[in-house]
C-alpha cells in the first residue's frame, strides 16, 4: 500500500493533511489571543461559514484570506500557512 498525505472527509472525499494542518495552527493561534470562531471571523472581515471550513478542512485558503486572518491574529502569513 503507498502511504499518502490525505485523509478523508465524512463525505469520502480526500482532504489533504495540510489543510487539516492549516486550521489546526489557525484554531491553536486564535485560541491563544482568547478569540473563539466568531471573534475571529469577525476580527479577520471573512464569513463564519468561510471560516469554518477552514478550519475543518474542507477548503484552503486564497491569499487574500490568509493574509486578512494573519493581520488579525496579528502574526506573519508564513506562520499560518506553515
Amino acid at each position: 500500500m503507498v502511504a499518502t498525505n490525505k485523509t478523508r472527509s465524512r463525505a469520502g472525499r480526500p482532504r489533504s493533511t495540510e489543510i487539516c494542518d492549516f486550521g489546526k495552527r489557525l484554531e491553536a493561534m486564535a485560541a491563544k489571543r482568547g478569540m473563539d470562531r466568531r471573534q475571529l471571523a469577525a476580527q479577520a472581515g471573512v464569513t463564519y461559514a468561510g471560516l469554518w471550513k477552514l478550519l475543518v478542512g474542507r477548503s484552503s485558503p486564497s491569499l487574500s484570506t490568509a493574509v486578512k486572518l494573519s493581520r488579525a491574529l496579528h502574526v506573519p502569513v508564513d506562520r499560518l500557512v506553515g
